[in-house]
């Protein structure tokens, strides 16, 4: 690029083309002109016959115009593509302090979309998020909600980016986890080549494509009795268990308007302790010896599922390990402070596996999801049973889940390279479900620019 030339340039001789940002306050730009003029010129490219186009100096452009300056100071320059132009209005835009959350997000897509077309071959999120030093999951939520508005418009009109973002997953609850989960079905169907060209040997991948299988509609404990020990090679070295929890789920979410609640299967208090048995003894029966298990429990029922594991023969830390979450709730704040922890058992049948983190404190901390990234109403961060399961599962054992709930568990094991199965009696949450690791895999690849060789060089370390 040849170095720019600065002179004033006649206002009725720019033109201003599409531009990234499409309404201009200027009052404070009335306000100073007059009196210190114009402390940074425009960019303009010289179009010949002495005309010119804008690139940038909106703002500028907007307030001589009213001011009826008849010229304004430009660095002129001869040999910007096309794609230049775009990258240089961006970048001195995206600069400034009084964006709307409509533009930012417009054009952070903008720019997504620009490098892409710059580089081809090699260009990712990770790439846009380090040019604008974000999170590439903040990337990936605006590339998703500027999708969003181009298919829903109104979802632009809204007041805040979080208020769109809220809107836009209540409409993907619906048309885009069917649109995905059908998605992710059909290419299971497909050949590995077929389904993720490139991506054959990726053993996330690869395991994630199985997720149908491996989510389960069905009564848990039912399937459990038609199970044996020996059904599984290698055997059940983990089972994670997440029931109901013998509360009224809606009392205790007063306030929270999801409606997944309706569809929540809960368990009468009365009929808790026998139901807790009832699981106890279907584990017990189908897992081998030296099988460990993940109990979670309402801190009022710990007498009786302590008291249920002991009774089936698991042997049972009586001291139990807690999430603690930074945010918590309850229903009497005039009473009670609010609940910021969950408690659950470590039981084994026989000696257990050997914990894979020995000496871990048994408190484990991580935010809840929030109520935007919710598609369960009881879902469990993703990087919480990570660490649960780096903590007691080795990579290539298999996890059950008699409560799949979410699918949360399974989504983890896959990024741990841990087999996992399980069951659900709700079959509308295994389409959210699929939706999600559609979604996994999907940002897993955007997370890479060469698969192959990034892929073999992770894996070797």
């Amino acid at each position: 690029m040849k170095k720019a030339k600065l002179k004033n340039v006649n206002l009725d001789e720019i033109e201003l083309g599409d531009r990234y940002r499409e309404e201009y306050d200027v009052e404070d730009l009335l306000e100073s002109i007059p009196e210190v003029g114009i402390l940074q010129p425009i960019s303009v490219l010289d179009l010949g016959g002495s005309k010119y186009r804008l690139v940038t100096g909106g703002r500028r452009y907007t307030a001589c115009a009213e001011l009826s300056t008849g010229t304004i100071p430009a660095l002129i320059y001869t040999d910007l593509s096309e794609l230049s132009i775009r990258e240089i209005e961006f970048l001195e835009n995206y600069q400034r302090k009084d964006l709307t959350w409509q533009e930012t997000n417009k054009q952070t897509a903008g720019l997504h979309k620009l490098m892409m077309e710059m580089h081809p071959n090699d260009w990712s999120q990770r790439k846009t998020a380090q040019i604008l030093d974000r999170a590439v999951g903040g990337i990936n939520r605006v590339l998703q909600l500027a999708t969003m508005i181009e298919n829903f418009p109104y979802l632009a009109t809204l007041p805040t980016e979080d208020q769109a973002v809220r809107g836009a997953r209540k409409l993907m609850e619906g048309a885009l986890a069917k649109s995905m989960a059908k998605e992710h079905e059909a290419k299971a169907t497909l050949s590995p080549a077929e389904a993720d060209e490139g991506w054959e040997e990726d053993a996330f991948i690869a395991t994630s494509r199985h997720a149908a299988n491996h989510f389960r509609i069905g009564d848990c404990i039912v399937s459990m009795k038609e199970m044996s020990d020996s059904d599984l090679r290698p055997p059940i070295a983990l089972v994670e268990v997440d029931p109901p929890y013998g509360i009224d789920l809606k009392e205790q979410k007063k306030g929270d308007t999801d409606h997944a609640l309706d569809k929540y299967n809960e368990i009468e208090r009365a009929d808790y302790q026998q139901f807790t048995l009832a699981v106890c003894e279907a584990i017990y029966d189908c897992t081998p010896d030296n099988t460990r298990i993940i109990y979670w429990f309402g801190i009022e029922y710990y007498s009786v599922v302590k008291a249920a594991l002991e009774e089936t023969g698991f042997s049972v830390d009586p001291i139990p390990c807690i999430w603690t979450k930074a945010a918590g709730q309850t229903n009497s704040p005039d009473l009670y402070l609010a609940r910021t922890w969950e408690p659950f058992f470590v039981a084994t049948k026989g000696k257990g596996t050997p914990i894979v983190k020995r000496g871990r404190s048994n408190v484990f901390n991580f935010p809840t999801v929030s109520a935007q990234r919710k598609y369960h109403p009881t879902q469990r961060p993703i990087e919480l049973m990570e660490e649960i399961l780096d903590t007691f599962a080795f990579p290539g054992a298999i996890v059950m889940v008699p409560f799949l709930g979410s699918g949360v568990t399974l989504r983890a094991a896959y990024q741990k390279g841990i087999n996992a199965f399980g069951w659900e009696l709700n079959e509308h949450n295994k389409e959210y479900f699929l939706a999600a690791v559609e979604n996994d895999i999907q940002e897993y690849k955007d997370s890479y620019i060469d698969p192959p060789e990034e892929l073999e060089t992770e894996q070797e370390l």
